[in-house]
């Protein structure tokens, strides 16, 4: 986290870097969801939680660097809210994906999805902002 977080800000770019690691944890739930082996699906785990853990480090500086200081407050309340929503929302997915199918396969599919609308959503952002 440090170090993608100094090299965020060296660079100057937090866009991609919070992109990349929404992909990072994708890759990492994929490889959770497509293997058998118990070695590669904590792999995959791992694999996850340098994606998480990575964009909590650059995420949550987009808003304080990118808008006025009157529409951040807002920004951060309606990422968080939405957050925190798909925070008690994915468990349920997952488990009723789990009970339906026999499997965490479909239900880590959906987290993938998920994180790769993210990444998507971020670099739309990333557009949208640089030009105004």
């Amino acid at each position: 986290m440090i170090a993608l977080s100094r090299h965020s800000d060296h660079v100057g770019e937090r866009f991609y870097y919070a992109a990349m690691t929404f992909v990072i944890a994708a890759a990492g739930f994929a490889i959770a969801a497509f293997s058998t082996s118990p070695v590669w699906i904590i792999i995959g785990f791992m694999v996850a939680n340098v994606g998480v853990y990575g964009t909590q480090a650059v995420f949550w500086t987009i808003p304080q660097s990118y808008m006025s200081r009157q529409s951040a407050p807002g920004a951060i309340g309606l990422v968080s809210t939405i957050g925190s929503i798909g925070g008690a929302t994915i468990p349920i997915v997952i488990g009723r994906a789990k009970d339906a199918s026999g499997s965490f396969t479909i239900g880590f599919l959906v987290v993938t999805g998920v994180l790769l609308v993210a990444a998507t959503l971020v670099l739309i952002a990333r557009t949208q902002l640089v030009k105004e």
